[in-house]
């Protein structure tokens, strides 16, 4: 795959000129802008404390301090002659897989973008933004609902002076290769509606309102639902086990979010619908679950997030102090995070809980990182369990 695509970066642009420079990455563009190839990567390298009741290891099993690389992806990426932008991300770790690897068309009438190709499906604020970018060292517990990339085509569009974005594609379930899921179904088809409104600029003042929605056909008739409290290296504790003879699934998120200087604000509700088969012969045929944040990132120095227009998200993070020789300054940012999750129609012994984050987040550079953060959780109102997390994280 890498040499397939050192031959198609370097084949496109035969007899074109690129001119190498640095902007957080190796890139390389044409004089007249119209050829651009970058090259980058990331690496998120975890070490994690872990601590729960001693009811947690009976009931669960035993937890352990843990370190591990969570992310290390290299990319390639760029324009061909204005016309069709790429991205081929690969995750490089125990197992290979895929992360982003798309080409999207730039000149389609009518439309912003055209994209095809493995990439994430329109739904939910956070679960679009970068790792590189979201305050925390991982998503809330919405994400326990959030489709993440799958083989589809995607279609973007902006209206009302760049206000309003609509997103929607259609997309077949995939694996972490990009290969089929073996059973029937397979399909979802997911939309996005996202208005950002720039109050004020000098003060950087957005205030943001989105709306996503997703049908969902599961492989063979089944789904799950588990997710770990916002620890990677931590235990799944809240899962539905496997759910068989599902018809289809339902997925609705509300997003909000406002910026204003320093500080940023931002929230989101999910909610998943599972409709059984009718021949399932199931007491209840339908499952409710729910899910939902509330987040602050304030940057004490040095910083600010703006909103991004073009994906409406809050995901850039510019650095405002100046570099100067021989000397590290970074900005120091801080946030708090409170979500929740409910199974409510779930069967299992637990299906609530609640995570309380606290993370400092000390920028080097727009390319580099040091992350703490400090997890409470605590499971159906009643059992505790805690985390001290610290994370590396070198982008290029």
């Amino acid at each position: 795959m890498l040499l397939l695509t050192g031959a198609f970066s370097s084949g496109y642009a035969q007899g074109v000129p690129l001119e190498a420079y640095w902007d957080e990455g190796l890139k390389f563009r044409s004089e007249d802008g119209l050829h651009v190839l970058g090259v980058g990567g990331r690496l998120h390298y975890d070490i994690a404390f872990l601590n729960q009741e001693e009811v947690l290891d009976s009931l669960f099993e035993e937890i352990t301090d843990k370190a591990e690389v969570r992310r290390a992806r290299i990319s390639f990426e760029g324009v061909y002659n204005g016309v069709f932008a790429y991205e081929f991300e690969v995750d490089l770790q125990e197992t290979l897989e895929y992360a982003d690897m798309y080409i999207a068309f730039l000149r389609v009438p009518y439309l912003d973008l055209l994209m095809l190709g493995h990439l994430r499906e329109p739904f939910g604020l956070e679960e679009n933004t970068s790792s590189n970018e979201i305050p925390f060292m991982e998503r809330s517990l919405t994400s326990a609902f959030g489709p993440s990339r799958n083989l589809g085509i995607m279609l973007q569009k902006h209206f009302w002076q760049n206000r309003v974005g609509v997103y929607t594609g259609v997309f077949r379930l995939v694996d972490d290769l990009g290969a089929d899921l073996e059973g029937e179904g397979n399909h979802a088809f997911t939309s996005r509606v996202a208005f950002g409104y720039v109050l004020d600029t000098t003060a950087n003042r957005v205030l943001h309102l989105g709306l996503a929605g997703s049908t969902r056909q599961p492989k063979g008739g089944l789904y799950e639902v588990e997710i770990e409290n916002e620890t990677n290296t931590s235990i799944r504790y809240i899962r539905t086990g496997k759910l068989e003879e599902v018809d289809r699934v339902k997925l609705i998120g509300g997003e909000v979010g406002y910026t204003q200087e320093a500080l940023t604000l931002q929230a989101e509700y999910v909610s998943a619908f599972v409709k059984f088969e009718e021949e399932a012969g199931l007491a209840k045929r339908h499952g409710r679950y729910e899910s939902y944040y509330i987040m602050a990132s304030y940057f004490l120095s040095g910083g600010l997030r703006k909103y991004d227009t073009d994906s409406n998200e809050l995901s850039d993070i510019v650095l405002t102090q100046k570099r100067q020789p021989f000397r590290v300054n970074g900005a120091w940012e801080v946030g708090v995070r409170y979500s929740y999750i409910n199974l409510i129609d779930s069967v299992q012994p637990f299906r609530q809980m609640q995570d309380l984050t606290l993370g400092v987040n000390w920028y080097l550079s727009s390319s580099a990182r040091l992350m703490m953060n400090y997890v409470f959780t605590k499971l159906q109102q009643e059992y505790n369990a805690q985390s001290l997390q610290f994370r590396i994280q070198v982008v290029f």
